[in-house]
């Protein structure tokens, strides 16, 4: 088994801080080949984590972090959504603008994202 925790941010003036979240998640590696590994996943879309219970998944060992693949497959989708309904009430801009913003502040969360994942401390 193996224990960790989730990080949390917060944003307060511009200004983005991290921290460990109080409660400790488990989830058991199991590895069944030299390459391969199986684990189980709990939740659904954004809110997905590794965990004893839930969908059971094999995953191949790779040479590059899969961050950057996991956000263009899950987040980005999401954001874009989100993004684009918050600037679709914002009636001063032109259908142009709010294209451009929404596809800018993605790309911003996709980044952060991808940059978060590879986090070395």
């Amino acid at each position: 088994m193996t224990k960790y925790k989730l990080i949390e941010f917060k944003t307060k003036d511009n200004k983005t801080t991290t921290s460990l979240s109080k409660k400790n998640y488990t989830f058991k590696l199991t590895k069944k080949t030299s390459t391969t590994f199986s684990t189980k996943v709990y939740g659904t879309k954004l809110n997905r984590r590794l965990a004893t219970s839930g969908k059971s998944y094999t995953y191949t060992k790779t040479k590059t972090s899969p961050a950057s693949a996991y956000a263009k497959k899950y987040v980005k989708p999401v954001m874009l959504k989100k993004y684009t309904e918050a600037f679709d009430s914002a009636s001063t801009l032109t259908a142009a603008q709010k294209k451009a913003y929404a596809t800018e502040y993605t790309n911003t969360a996709v980044k952060t994202m991808i940059n978060n994942f590879n986090y070395k401390a």
